[in-house]
């Protein structure tokens, strides 16, 4: 519940002006078939979030 919390605050830190040209740019690269290079970079079969324990 805690990390679930944590995650929607990223909402209300993001800049609409960056969301809206990262929007754009992901438009672009979805037209031109980047996305497919981007997507394959960022392969991993962990899923789609990581959660880190650490212990000092």
């Amino acid at each position: 519940e805690g990390v679930r919390r944590g995650i929607s605050t990223f909402a209300s830190l993001a800049d609409p002006e960056e969301v809206t040209s990262g929007c754009l740019r992901l438009a672009e690269d979805i037209q031109s078939g980047r996305i497919d290079e981007v997507r394959a970079s960022y392969e991993n079969q962990g899923g789609d979030y990581l959660f880190v324990i650490a212990t000092k």
